[in-house]
């Protein structure tokens, strides 16, 4: 009986040990390899789930990214053929930034966005229970590439408070 308790304390101990299972990167800048670059914008694959209400999970937006326009739609992709295309890796799995968006989920549903079950689209096909404003339908967000001139803009001014600074610095002498 010793032994049966000595053993359960241990593996509650080694239980509270383990490392938490992954977690979602839910507000995190997103990376590079999850973004399309298109006509200036960058888009991401949001979250299996209607981007407003109802929804089954709202994906949140941050980092200057918002709900695309039919103009951004139309600007980026030349059909839903296009869009799957952009949003499909080489090795057939989607390209996902749902772990970046979503509070819920950690997924992108491929064979939603092949139907054309994508919300409030240029290119969701209403036949699929109404792939355009249904709450399981697939997200999108986009926002403006940054231009190099403010890029540049942006170093030059971080070099001139650097230098201020370490002159501030200096000993009186």
């Amino acid at each position: 009986m010793r032994l049966m308790l000595s053993l359960l304390a241990a593996t509650a101990l080694l239980g509270a040990a383990a490392p938490a299972p992954a977690r979602s990167h839910l507000g995190q800048e997103p990376p590079g390899d999850v973004l399309i670059e298109r006509d200036k914008l960058q888009w991401v694959w949001a979250a299996p789930c209607a981007t407003l209400e109802p929804s089954c999970d709202v994906p949140l937006r941050h980092h200057a990214f918002r709900i695309p326009t039919q103009r951004d739609w139309h600007a980026s992709f030349n059909d839903l053929l296009d869009l799957v295309q952009a949003f499909t890796l080489s090795d057939g799995a989607p390209r996902c930034g749902s772990p970046w968006f979503s509070p819920s989920y950690d997924h992108c549903d491929l064979g939603d966005l092949q139907i054309g079950a994508v919300w409030r689209s240029a290119f969701c096909i209403p036949g699929y229970v109404d792939g355009c404003n249904n709450r399981a339908s697939e997200s999108f967000l986009v926002r403006a590439v940054p231009e190099p001139q403010s890029l540049v803009l942006m170093a030059a001014g971080l070099v001139l408070v650097g230098w201020r600074t370490r002159r501030g610095m200096r000993p009186a002498g």
